[in-house]
């Protein structure tokens, strides 16, 4: 008995299949529904299904210039929050797919947004805690450490 995945699911499949070929205007409007899912069905974020496949999608989305920065800040939630549940995968690539995902997003759209740091900060201590099992005070370590690389990698880029 087959089981139909999610429509969400299908967008963000069809969309990492688009940016594996470089298929930009294929990616762009699979991202767009994908983004237009949730914004219409919040409800569906209670239990992602294929979470590493949906995080990645916004995360990758973040390099796209948007004129209103609200989107991107919906993009970049949306991926920690997709993110973060694909760390605590039994699957150790997940799991470093996911934490390198989050790099991404906190290099692409911390700048300046302090809320989206917070956020970021919050879920690498919690979720990075349960996955690799540190405890409170590792988990916090690992946060800052990702923090400071992360100033020191834009520093360098400067």
């Amino acid at each position: 008995m087959s089981t139909l995945k999610p429509i969400y699911v299908q967008y963000a499949e069809e969309a990492v299949h688009a940016r594996h070929n470089r298929n930009f205007q294929v990616l762009a409007s699979a991202a767009s529904n994908l983004y237009n899912h949730f914004v219409h069905n919040p409800k569906d974020y209670i239990n992602v299904e294929s979470p590493l496949a949906v995080g990645s999608i916004f995360a990758s989305c973040l390099g796209y210039q948007e004129p209103d920065e609200d989107i991107q800040e919906v993009r970049a939630e949306n991926a920690i929050y997709c993110l973060t549940q694909s760390v605590e995968s039994q699957n150790e690539v997940n799991r470093n797919l996911s934490a390198a995902y989050l790099f991404l997003v906190f290099s692409i759209h911390a700048d300046g947004n302090r809320s989206v740091v917070q956020k970021l900060h919050f879920h690498v201590r919690s979720k990075f805690a349960r996955a690799y099992l540190l405890s409170d005070g590792d988990a916090h370590l690992v946060a800052e450490i990702l923090i400071k690389r992360y100033r020191a990698w834009k520093n360098w880029r400067k």
